[in-house]
């Protein structure tokens, strides 16, 4: 019973960290990919971390579904964490590709 109420979390906690790295991408364009990740990648990785923090102490419970959904959250957090940290940049980067915009500027 409490798993239902962690997956709903996590959706909600997932959707964050995308939508700000994507409005920054976007925003930014071309060639800053790096900039994005170390300015709002961090603080979307430190609160990613202090959320992870936080659940993996409710996965030391002695009840099982508060253990569960700790656990639950803990994994399904820092999964959704680097695969919006890998597949959402190359998407961008394909993306930008394939219409042909060139880089105005490389540096990170």
């Amino acid at each position: 019973f409490f798993n239902v109420v962690g997956i709903s979390m996590l959706l909600g906690i997932g959707v964050d960290a995308v939508l700000h790295l994507f409005h920054r991408l976007r925003e930014e364009g071309p060639g800053r990919v790096l900039h994005v990740l170390s300015t709002t990648g961090w603080a979307a990785a430190l609160s990613a971390t202090t959320t992870c923090l936080s659940f993996a102490a409710l996965g030391l419970a002695a009840q099982k579904g508060i253990s569960s959904l700790g656990i639950l959250v803990l994994v399904g957090l820092s999964a959704l964490t680097i695969c919006s940290f890998l597949l959402l940049p190359i998407g961008w980067m394909a993306t930008w590709q394939l219409k042909g915009r060139v880089p105005e500027d490389n540096q990170a």
